[in-house]
């Protein structure tokens, strides 16, 4: 009776604490957005069945919510499946799926994983995801692979997740949020993209269906911060809509500037943002890109 009661209360608790998130981040934040002449091609796109993976960057915990609550206002009526990739220390039962003898083999990262999880900031996700009919996909860091066995484990985990998601972009008129970075700025400026994001467009019938969306977010670092925690609510956010595209753009790119894929996509977020939040971006062969594209005659 009593771990009964226990339960009902931690989930109570979830479940208010995530009301009130959700509250600051529809109807408190300070929160003003340009560029919303980009979203008409997005919705003619998506009303005609096609799918939509918006990115951007990633500097607060609060962004995954900041960008769902946008694109809800944006795109209102015209979403159908909603999806976000999410770290795995969102999913503190990642792995508790695993066979007896795996969970025996792999007990000492399973505890590690374990303490890095974020219960009480993932049962407050879950329960916005849910509420808002978001399916949220577990990402493993790279700086939580771990080694060996274990890492391929979780490589695999990552497929699966990208591959549910080219799935249902392809079957589905699906909205998807990746941050490509993979993981929250220490310091607020633009860190290295990750490559699994190529992976989701692997499949032509994907990257032929589905736009890309970029999203440049200014501001929510202010409200949370990685290293410090909460902050001050009431900092002013910014969130800046860019021209969307296909995939194949990003190719054609990638081939002229010879570039990766990955750091093609991270720049054009990287245009939206001001320009002492490059980072790993505020590098010659990348500032090149960034002029040639501002400046194409140039």
């Amino acid at each position: 009776m009593h771990e009964q009661l226990r339960v009902y209360t931690v989930a109570l608790a979830a479940e208010v604490k995530a009301r009130a998130y959700w509250m600051f981040i529809t109807h408190g934040l300070r929160l003003r957005w340009e560029g919303a002449r980009h979203l008409d091609p997005v919705k003619r796109h998506i009303a005609s069945g096609g799918s939509l993976v918006a990115i951007s960057n990633h500097e607060s915990i609060i962004d995954p919510g900041v960008v769902i609550s946008l694109l809800q206002k944006a795109l209102r009526g015209l979403i159908g499946t909603k999806i976000w990739l999410a770290s795995s220390k969102f999913f503190p039962h990642l792995y508790d799926s695993l066979d007896h003898a795996s969970t025996i083999a792999f007990t000492r990262e399973i505890a590690m994983h374990r303490q890095e999880a974020m219960e009480d900031e993932a049962r407050s996700m879950g329960a916005i995801a849910a509420a808002n009919r978001v399916q949220m996909l577990p990402i493993v860091q790279s700086h939580r692979m771990r080694e060996g066995k274990f890492k391929r484990l979780n490589v695999n985990i990552n497929l699966a997740s990208f591959d549910l998601l080219s799935a249902t972009l392809r079957e589905d008129r699906t909205v998807a949020g990746i941050c490509p970075e993979g993981t929250r700025s220490l310091d607020g400026t633009l860190g290295e993209a990750q490559a699994g994001i190529q992976h989701v467009f692997r499949d032509k019938e994907v990257s032929d269906k589905t736009m890309i969306l970029p999203l440049g977010l200014v501001g929510t670092r202010d409200i949370h911060r990685v290293d410090d925690g909460w902050r001050n609510p009431l900092a002013p956010v910014c969130a800046v809509f860019g021209p969307a595209f296909f995939y194949y753009d990003i190719r054609q790119d990638a081939d002229t500037f010879h570039l990766l894929p990955k750091d093609l996509l991270m720049l054009r977020v990287a245009r939206l943002l001001p320009s002492d939040k490059l980072g790993y971006y505020n590098q010659k062969q990348f500032l090149q890109y960034l002029s040639k594209e501002d400046n194409p005659t140039g």
